[in-house]
């Protein structure tokens, strides 16, 4: 850590962010978690002209934390890289931390040539669209290079990072954490925001609605539930590019009443309670802070064995898992979990007790903390400083 008497070292999270989803968080809460008397730190977004305002940085600075904006002309706007540089001297940023393929390019050429340790977070590599493809493999062949040191939320991804040929000493996992203030364990399902009849068995996740998540293989799994639990009510809660598609899928399985769409929400703790089970269906993941979020509060989980999740959900013991884009199966793991209440409450209990000694908030911050200090003592060792 930096010296005693030394003043806090500011470190710039750069996101290009345009929504408040699980990284958004994790960069709220490496923030909001900070040992202050070491680091001060200030969130900062590329904003393109599609995002008025950042949510990420309306929480950031709801809890007091310092936020920047650096307002980009179009999507790619390389000329205002020297707006992020002149930020970094004037502020006279110590340690500069990127989380995504474009903060990772944009800040790799902000920083170089100045005396900043540069550090950046793999949060996922999702491939969606072919725009994303080509940014991804920038940001794995190229930009990652440009880093002091490069974390991962999850083994996979730093499997991933390492197919890609960067040094095996330049890639470590710290897993996402969470903030167990606002997800207190619940008792029983709870009354809360969304209009769902308590007669119901209610079946939640929350993602994005993009293709890896999932969600199409999942309202094939709820047409076989509902032969057998007419009463379960699947709930989607997230946006995204997939929804319009998911609708209309809903529509010819002929399951219009039996599925709600919430849209993005801000009050995740209070919906989450309202779940008798959380699935998540996902194609890929690295570590989602969702399956985290519903672990904390009590829900019973039942996820695909993808990325970084198996290492949670442990099979039998805090959830159960399914392969990926297997229907009858998640079909079969739904109905055990709903099926088997004493069972389903010993793994409840198991979660939340992973949940407060792996991944919390705090632990994360001071994980990555550690990391500064180290790269930190390095270059100034590099430079010859005392």
């Amino acid at each position: 850590m930096p010296r005693a008497g030394d003043p806090p070292r500011t470190v710039l999270h750069l996101s290009g962010s345009l929504g408040f989803g699980g990284a958004e968080q994790v960069i709220v809460n490496l923030a909001r978690y900070a040992d202050t008397s070491h680091w001060r730190p200030v969130i900062g977004c590329l904003l393109d002209p599609r995002c008025k305002e950042s949510p990420m940085l309306r929480a950031a600075q709801q809890l007091g934390i310092e936020t920047a904006e650096f307002r980009l002309r179009g999507r790619f706007d390389l000329g205002r890289i020297r707006l992020v540089r002149d930020f970094l001297k004037q502020r006279r940023v110590s340690v500069l931390h990127c989380h995504g393929y474009k903060p990772d390019g944009y800040g790799w050429l902000a920083a170089r040539g100045l005396p900043v340790a540069r550090v950046c977070t793999i949060h996922g590599w999702w491939r969606s669209t072919l725009n994303m493809r080509i940014y991804e493999a920038l940001d794995r062949c190229i930009f990652l290079r440009g880093f002091h040191q490069v974390i991962a939320v999850s083994d996979a991804l730093r499997q991933e990072a390492l197919r890609a040929g960067h040094a095996r000493r330049g890639v470590l996992v710290i897993p996402n954490g969470l903030d167990l203030a606002r997800f207190p364990l619940r008792q029983e399902r709870a009354a809360g925001p969304l209009p769902l009849d308590p007669q119901d068995e209610v079946i939640g996740t929350v993602a994005r609605l993009w293709p890896e998540k999932g969600h199409a293989y999942l309202l094939s799994a709820a047409t076989q539930v509902l032969r057998q639990r007419p009463r379960c009510r699947f709930v989607f809660v997230g946006d995204g590019i997939e929804e319009h598609d998911l609708r209309h899928r809903v529509a010819r399985l002929g399951i219009a009443d039996r599925v709600m769409f919430a849209g993005l929400r801000s009050d995740i703790p209070q919906v989450l309670a309202q779940f008798d089970l959380f699935v998540l269906p996902s194609l890929k993941e690295g570590l989602p802070i969702a399956i985290l979020e519903a672990m904390a509060v009590g829900i019973p989980v039942v996820a695909t064995a993808v990325g970084n999740v198996p290492t949670v959900v442990r099979h039998g013991d805090t959830g159960l898992l399914v392969p990926p884009a297997n229907v009858d199966a998640l079909a079969d793991a739904i109905l055990r979990a709903l099926g088997d209440p004493e069972q389903t409450a010993r793994r409840v209990r198991a979660a939340r007790a992973l949940i407060e000694s792996d991944h919390s908030a705090r632990t994360m911050a001071f994980r990555t903390e550690a990391v500064y200090a180290q790269v930190l003592d390095s270059l100034e060792r590099r430079n010859g400083s005392p």
